[in-house]
């Protein structure tokens, strides 16, 4: 399996509150299902949906995966500044990447996963169909193989930024950055680099194990500094 997750730039800016490495696999698994297929509504069944994880899991642990995802996806918000050009309106509309999420079992207990079935929405087409400029892309395998969900947050946003071209220096507004990576507001600034940025660096800057032949470095030299705002106390 080497399957590219291509997608546009506005998807790295979505607030996702997902809580475990696992629903990241699976959301990055499905935009690939998205692209590839030209049906409307889409169906992933579990032999499919075990190679989005690198542990071999059973039926009823992916359903949980599913499940879980489900439920934090949905809280996401997709609210956006819409203009009614004939009535000279201003308005905001809430709507959601999919029409609907679907999960299937071959019992009415819901102990026997069957699949999942998909209907994306049409006004979100373009974030994964509709790719001509500004989008995001990266093997599906080595997202899968990066462990802990923030380095996997950090990973997607650095890909966006190299994909521009310029390989050295990426800046981000501190308080965006929080809230795409999902830190927690409870964290202080010790405790985001202890419990965050420096463990995502060390496995996204790892020099791989000739011995073992596993995987290779994704970023090199990869490092990071904070910029104090000259205009308020904090960064």
């Amino acid at each position: 399996m080497n399957d590219l997750v291509i997608y546009h730039n506005d998807f790295n800016q979505l607030k996702i509150p997902i809580t475990t490495e696992l629903e990241q696999n699976l959301l990055m698994g499905i935009l690939v299902k998205i692209k590839n297929s030209q049906n409307e509504i889409i169906e992933i069944y579990p032999s499919e949906l075990r190679n989005f994880f690198e542990k071999n899991l059973t039926d009823k642990e992916i359903a949980t995966i599913a499940s879980l995802l489900r439920q934090n996806f949905f809280k996401t918000d997709f609210t956006f500044l819409i203009k009614d050009e004939k009535r000279n309106l201003y308005g905001k509309e809430t709507i959601n990447l999919f029409n609907s999420y679907k999960i299937f079992f071959h019992d009415r207990s819901f102990t026997q996963f069957s699949h999942l079935e998909l209907k994306i929405n049409e006004t979100f087409k373009y974030l994964v169909n509709e790719l001509t400029k500004d989008f995001t892309e990266f093997e599906l395998l080595e997202f899968i193989g990066i462990n802990g969900k923030y380095a996997k947050t950090l990973y997607r946003l650095l890909k966006q930024f190299r994909n521009t071209g310029n390989l050295s220096i990426f800046k981000c507004n501190w308080q965006d950055f929080c809230d795409i990576m999902q830190i927690p507001n409870n964290y202080t600034q010790s405790k985001i680099d202890e419990k965050i940025l420096k463990p995502a660096i060390k496995e996204l800057s790892a020099e791989p194990n000739l011995f073992t032949n596993e995987k290779q470095t994704i970023f090199k030299n990869l490092t990071y500094k904070k910029i104090k705002d000259p205009k308020s106390r904090g960064r």
